[in-house]
């Protein structure tokens, strides 16, 4: 089928490392914790917030495990509406922001960099980036390159990782396929 009819439809439930103790909540039975919070977006500041006359929007959120050496916690999230930084916006609204998302609240002591492209990756990310690549792209050039150790260590630019939000599992309707997603490198996932 053509990729415009493959549309993903849902990515949940969703990991995410956030800061402090997150709650273990037994409302009922369960041990989720649900935020129904309106929200709006600003275009200026690419940035939700929580407003009374915003969207309606509901996250439920659920403790895996509280980190005590870094003081975080790993949290299952399970957004009900889909709206954008929806999950980024209701952490932030419950104190608990994501550990390394600066923009919602986090703190850059846990923002990393690294070496685009690490020598020790570089057949992982062959097995990635070759069946995709075009000849008619400056950056494919680019990446075949360093696939070919034609670009130095030291030439290549430091880049951030992503924020400490991970699917861990999409949907396909069209498929009738779910896939799962292995677990993040800052998390281990038990029984998730």
């Amino acid at each position: 089928p053509p990729l415009s009819s493959l549309a993903l439809r849902w990515c949940y439930p969703v990991a995410a490392s956030v800061l402090g103790r997150f709650p273990e909540t037994h409302n009922g039975g369960e041990d989720t914790l649900v935020v129904d919070s309106p929200l709006s977006f600003d275009k200026r500041r690419y940035a939700a917030y929580v407003n009374a006359s915003g969207r309606p929007s509901t996250t439920s959120f659920r403790l895996i495990r509280y980190i005590k050496e870094d003081n975080t916690s790993l949290v299952e999230c399970s957004p009900r509406t889909g709206r954008q930084h929806q999950i980024r916006a209701h952490l932030r609204h419950i104190g608990h922001p994501i550990a390394n998302d600066v923009a919602y609240g986090g703190k850059r002591e846990f923002l990393s960099e690294r070496v685009a492209f690490p020598s020790e990756d570089i057949e992982r990310l062959r097995k990635s980036y070759v069946p995709c690549m075009s000849a008619d792209c400056p950056r494919c050039r680019w990446i075949s390159d360093v696939l070919a150790g034609r670009i130095e260590e030291r030439e290549k630019p430091e880049v951030r990782q992503g924020i400490w939000l991970h699917a861990l599992s999409y949907v396909f309707p069209s498929l009738g396929r779910t896939y799962k997603a292995a677990p993040p490198t800052w998390a281990t996932l038990p029984n998730v």
